[in-house]
């Protein structure tokens, strides 16, 4: 068994099967060692103690409890739930729960993995019946699905995370063309693309071959950017790197990323930015430099966020049913609790038209 010892925020979680093989005893021993349920002998006892410790096994509590008894206990790991992208997803997920007489623990990793990390292996050993779990898009290795053992688990906001465990996301893809397209049809084809990341994979060189690898349904930001791409080809419009730059998601990034792609291309037109927050920041230095919005750039935001028609020029954005999107996850959650297989699903964002864009 290829497995090194470490904290288990960064190691792969050992499971009372593997503990089992390595120690060349019955499942039933190694529980009865674990649990001190039932005496065994020390000898024996000793082997399965020794093979715990050096992989730090920590057993979660709610694998004693008999199959078929529940907790009520639902948890949800989000990037940020002070933006209100994630806020209503989990706002949506904890109504639903209360539908099916369950409580949600709500956990924010704060863009950052090692905190993330952290929250898994505090959750892995709850008294859990099921996860909703929105990773972090972050240039650091996912964490190994065996960090989850056997509990019931939904990814939401990502497509692709874990083979064989459902996902509900929103088509960043078509969002990212539908909002490329409606810019190139009020004539705009001088488009910047603002890239919201909290850990970038990559420079703006690396955009475009990322947004084509197997890897990119962890990241919205690389989705949106692949539709944009298709719909500068289908108009027939080279893609230019030097329209692009890779940002963070606050009022200060937006500012800092309009004012370096406006500078370097006083041509541009219009820029997609990923949220409200971005855009309030690119509004206020155009706002400085005395630049039009829209009549001289346009700004369409990849989010809504429920702000973005209270700016002082309202926003035109996408409207991703972030709140739809928690209630399924919990819906889809229960199903596979009781055993029920489950598809991904997949949800249309809706685009708002407001004061921010305007024919060229």
């Amino acid at each position: 068994m290829s497995r090194s010892s470490g904290k288990a925020s960064t190691t792969p979680a050992i499971t009372i099967k593997e503990i089992a093989k390595e120690a060349g005893v019955s499942l039933a021993t190694v529980s009865r060692v674990l649990n001190n349920t039932r005496n065994v002998d020390k000898e024996i006892a000793a082997k399965v103690l020794a093979v715990a410790e050096r992989y730090d096994f920590k057993p979660s509590p709610a694998a004693r409890f008999m199959k078929g008894q529940r907790t009520g206990i639902l948890g949800l790991i989000v990037p940020d739930v002070s933006l209100s992208f994630f806020g209503d997803l989990a706002e949506g997920a904890i109504r639903s729960a209360r539908t099916y007489d369950q409580v949600i623990i709500v956990a924010s990793s704060q863009g950052d993995r090692n905190t993330e990390n952290i929250i898994i292996d505090q959750l892995s050993r709850s008294l859990l019946d099921g996860l909703i779990y929105c990773p972090v898009a972050s240039g650091a290795p996912l964490p190994e699905i065996e960090r989850f053992r056997d509990l019931p688990l939904v990814v939401v906001g990502r497509r692709s995370v874990f083979k064989d465990r459902p996902h509900i996301y929103t088509d960043n893809r078509k969002a990212g063309y539908i909002a490329a397209k409606y810019l190139i049809n009020l004539g705009r084809t001088n488009i910047g693309f603002v890239a919201g990341f909290w850990d970038p994979p990559c420079n703006e060189a690396g955009l475009y071959r990322m947004s084509q690898e197997p890897t990119a349904g962890c990241y919205s930001t690389l989705d949106r950017f692949y539709g944009y791409s298709r719909a500068l080809v289908e108009a027939n419009i080279s893609y230019n790197q030097e329209f692009v730059v890779v940002s963070g998601y606050d009022s200060a990034a937006g500012y800092s990323s309009a004012q370096k792609l406006l500078r370097q291309n006083p041509r541009l037109d219009s820029l997609l930015v990923p949220n409200t927050q971005t855009a309030e920041g690119a509004l206020r230095y155009c706002k400085e430099q005395a630049i039009s919005v829209p009549s001289e750039v346009s700004i369409l935001s990849f989010d809504d966020g429920g702000l973005a028609s209270m700016l002082a020029t309202p926003l035109t954005a996408l409207c991703h049913d972030m709140d739809h999107m928690g209630s399924r996850a919990v819906e889809s959650l229960n199903s596979l609790i009781v055993g029920e297989e489950i598809q991904d699903t997949i949800l249309d964002a809706s685009l708002i038209i407001r004061d921010s864009t305007s024919a060229k």
